[in-house]
């Protein structure tokens, strides 16, 4: 996609104005983690909200089957 000469132009002003830095300082600030607790990902929190995420999409959950490694290298 190409950017017209007008558009660049207003795209590197808004990208230099330290209105868009206050309001990324503010969004930093605000940011929580949903999935980390003490510092680690909790692997439940991930699976609960990935089980909801699915539900609300509409997914249709696939069958349940073994998990079989045959070849363990690391």
């Amino acid at each position: 996609m190409r950017l017209s000469a007008e558009a660049r132009a207003e795209l590197l002003a808004f990208a230099a104005s330290g209105a868009l830095r206050s309001d990324t300082a503010r969004l930093r600030a605000a940011h929580a983690d949903a999935f980390i607790v003490d510092g680690v990902v909790d692997c439940d929190r991930v699976m609960d909200f990935l089980t909801d995420y699915s539900e609300f999409v509409g997914a249709t959950p696939r069958a349940r089957r073994p998990f079989v490694e045959r070849c363990m290298k690391l």
